[in-house]
C-alpha cells in the first residue's frame, strides 16, 4: 500500500540517532564548559556537515545540480571547507574523504547492497 509521507514521518537510522544524541550531549556538557562553548558548537557542525556529506555521498543521487540546486550548493561548501584537499588549509580542517570499505558493495542486490 502506499503511505503518505508527511503523515509518517522521516525516516532514522541508529547511526543518525546515535550522532544526535552525542550532539545532545555535548550540548550539555557546553553549559559546563562555557569557555569553550563556542569552539564546541562549531565543532558540532563540522560533524553534522561531515555526517550529511558522507551520508549523501554514500547513497545520493550522482546529479545532484539538476535535482536540488540548494543541496548542491551546501554539499561544494562542506567539500571546499572541511573535506581534505590536495594542499593543506591554512584553517588546519582537513578531513579525509568519507570512503565505503572495499567489501562493501552498495551495488549488489544479490547481497543485500552490502548488508549481507
Amino acid at each position: 500500500t502506499f503511505h503518505n509521507s508527511s503523515r509518517d514521518g522521516p525516516i532514522l537510522t541508529n547511526t543518525t540517532l546515535n550522532v544526535l544524541r552525542y550532539l545532545g550531549k555535548y550540548m550539555l556538557m557546553m553549559d559546563s564548559l562555557k569557555p569553550i562553548a563556542f569552539d564546541v558548537l562549531l565543532s558540532m557542525s563540522q560533524l553534522f556537515e561531515y555526517y550529511m556529506y558522507a551520508v549523501y555521498m554514500f547513497f545520493g543521487s550522482t546529479n545532484v545540480e539538476s535535482s536540488n540546486p540548494r543541496l548542491a550548493q551546501l554539499l561544494l561548501k562542506i567539500q571546499s571547507t572541511i573535506i581534505a584537499a590536495d594542499e593543506p588549509r591554512p584553517s588546519g580542517i582537513n578531513i579525509p574523504a568519507p570512503q565505503v570499505s572495499d567489501l562493501i558493495n552498495l551495488h549488489d542486490a544479490q547481497n543485500l547492497f552490502g548488508l549481507k
